[in-house]
């Protein structure tokens, strides 16, 4: 529970930061998004790569979570997802 409440501060401060960092020349769309896909790879590479690999079938049971993903299912299907859209382009094919 607390792991989940530091990254989400980490994604809110560095969302925040980066919003807040004024360019000289403006960027690009590829740019911008380039750069957040990368924020967010470095944030969720280091979550799996911090949490044991013994605690990657984890999945939070209090409360209203029933049939939620295990952390490992989490990181497979955000991987899954960045992948599709990196694969896309901007007019909904997708690349070969």
């Amino acid at each position: 529970m607390m792991k989940s409440i530091v990254l989400i501060a980490l994604a809110i401060a560095s969302s925040t930061a980066a919003l807040a960092q004024v360019s000289a020349v403006p960027l690009t769309a590829a740019q911008v998004f380039d750069n957040r896909i990368s924020s967010a790879e470095k944030e969720i590479v280091s979550a799996a790569e911090a949490m044991p690999q013994e605690k990657y079938a984890f999945a939070p049971n209090n409360g209203e979570f029933k049939g939620v993903r295990t952390f490992a299912e989490q990181v497979k299907h955000l991987a899954a997802a960045n992948y599709q859209i990196g694969r896309s382009n901007p007019r909904g094919r997708t690349a070969a």
